[in-house]
């Protein structure tokens, strides 16, 4: 059975050429929670910086990128 993700939290919606993506950090899944506070800053803004600097190799469909 896949593992579904059933919250998260925004860290950044980037748009660009009219084309908006949502970066989220999964806070809990259907097998796993994490704790709170556990996730630096840092990893975080580097998921988004990374999200960013790559945006045009994504799907025209996709809408939102999640990190677990």
């Amino acid at each position: 059975m896949a593992v579904q993700y059933f919250s998260s939290q925004l860290l950044k919606t980037i748009t660009e050429d009219g084309r908006s993506l949502a970066v989220h950090l999964v806070d809990s899944t259907s097998t796993w929670a994490r704790p709170a506070g556990v996730t630096a800053s840092s990893v975080t803004d580097g998921f988004a910086a990374t999200v960013e600097q790559n945006f045009d190799k994504f799907q025209p469909e996709t809408a939102t990128v999640a990190m677990k």
